[in-house]
């Protein structure tokens, strides 16, 4: 392994990647996350070439990120069972109790990441800068939702998620 690191890509993903200068006898790579250095949780397995002499590129995202401070690790399981940890990476999401539009500003399609899942009692509304709303999207479940922002005229929007008629969390949106 000659490379291992993690980025943030989204509000609430994580891109693993790894590099690796050669292989010999190795069978697969266990992804794992932590909260606390202690308890370690495997999120996927990924299988590696096995004999390789040149450099090969690995990755993996993470789209179960969550809140707070994550640290990421590889096991490098070979054939026989024998195992290898990697070094360990850290990731610190900052968005608590908060939604994040991605990409803002927005063209045509944008992704709403919620910090806590979302329900199907809920709703997305969108309001013009008039306060009037122009949009309400349903809700199904998750942490992400994508909605389209076609008929939006360009300007400044705000974005909140509804439950039983209270704001439940809200951002602002810009529409190119």
């Amino acid at each position: 392994l000659i490379d291992f690191n993690v980025q943030l890509k989204h509000p609430y993903e994580v891109t693993i990647q790894w590099t690796t200068a050669s292989e010999t006898n190795s069978f697969e790579f266990e992804v794992e996350r932590s909260r606390d250095l202690k308890n370690w949780n495997a999120l996927s397995t990924v299988k590696a070439n096995g004999y390789s002499s040149s450099v090969l590129n690995y990755s993996y995202i993470d789209k179960t990120i969550g809140l707070g401070v994550s640290f990421y690790r590889l096991k490098q399981i070979d054939a026989n069972g024998n195992f290898l940890y990697s070094s360990i990476a850290k990731i610190t999401t900052r968005n608590a109790g908060k939604i994040v539009v991605y990409p803002n500003p927005v063209s045509t399609t944008a992704t709403l990441y919620a910090s806590e899942a979302l329900t199907k009692n809920q709703s997305l509304q969108i309001i013009d800068a008039n306060g009037a709303l122009v949009q309400t999207v349903a809700i199904t479940a998750g942490n992400t939702l994508q909605f389209s922002t076609n008929k939006l005229s360009a300007g400044l929007y705000l974005v909140r998620v509804v439950e039983n008629g209270k704001t439940v969390s809200q951002t602002k949106l810009l529409k190119q």
